[in-house]
């Protein structure tokens, strides 16, 4: 590895605009080429063009997409030296480096980039899976929260990163609330409320888990899977007639079922569980 990347980064330096980034990167013409091939091909126009920094910086993503770091820095390298104001180098090799598996370096890169683009919610998202990695849950949890501020449109996948993240770090009465905002934001997203449900089984709120499991059911047309799932929660809460009634139930429901619906694998293993907890 390289130690350039270890050296202070220049707070003069300007950010180079994000539109610079979209053209240096896309590739649409050799989009579905083999990743060799297409890295030939750069090299090639590098030779005739050599002082380029973008078309080493592309290089350089493209040897991180084939795992090969040490070519990737080197690309890295090269670009940053022929521009220094291309700050995206940075947020590059942050990227670089938390894929690689060190995520203290990658901390270090994207702390370089976020000094010049401290509103840039993708190095927010990328830092605050490296904080995440060194266990350093608080302040994972200070990058997903100000990403999602910035971000124009935020997926459920973010919060309920930040909520495990939270749930690392004790803060379970957070993690809940950011979830239920999420809900009301994106209007009830199954999958907010199935993260939700396991922060209230760790918590030992077995009611307050079944009422979100209610409100699901109450928006899906197919219950077989959701009235198992009420059965397990029973079961932890050492409600076993209740368990009894919510397990029968999702059979009766599966029984139901279309037989191109029920004779799917994934049905045949739901229903050879159900049965199972009832014996």
């Amino acid at each position: 590895m390289k130690s350039a990347d270890l050296l202070p980064f220049d707070s003069r330096l300007l950010p180079v605009a994000f539109c610079l980034l979209i053209s240096a990167f896309c590739l649409p013409a050799i989009a579905h080429e083999p990743l060799s091939e297409r890295i030939v091909k750069l090299s090639e126009q590098i030779k005739k063009d050599p002082n380029n920094p973008n078309l080493y910086l592309k290089r350089g993503e493209l040897h991180r997409l084939s795992r090969d770091w040490q070519a990737a820095q080197d690309d890295y390298d090269r670009a940053q030296k022929l521009n220094p104001q291309l700050t995206e180098v940075e947020f590059c090799r942050g990227r670089m480096w938390l894929e690689a598996g060190n995520p203290e370096w990658a901390k270090n890169a994207l702390d370089r980039f976020l000094k010049l683009n401290p509103d840039r919610y993708d190095a927010l998202l990328m830092r605050a899976r490296a904080f995440e990695k060194m266990k350093d849950f608080r302040a994972s949890t200070a990058d997903y929260t100000r990403a999602i501020g910035l971000v124009p449109r935020a997926k459920p996948d973010h919060y309920i990163e930040r909520a495990r993240v939270q749930v690392a770090a004790g803060l379970m009465d957070e993690a809940l609330q950011g979830l239920d905002e999420a809900i009301l934001k994106l209007d009830q997203v199954v999958t907010l409320q199935l993260e939700a449900i396991e922060i209230e089984l760790k918590r030992g709120n077995w009611d307050a888990a079944l009422a979100r499991l209610d409100k699901i059911a109450a928006r899906s047309e197919r219950k077989e899977t959701l009235l198992a799932r009420r059965g397990e929660i029973l079961m932890k809460a050492g409600r076993k007639d209740e368990a009894r009634h919510a397990f029968t139930a999702a059979l009766v429901s599966i029984e139901l079922l279309p037989p191109r619906l029920r004779q799917t694998k994934a049905m045949g293993d739901l229903e050879e569980k159900v049965q199972a907890r009832l014996r």
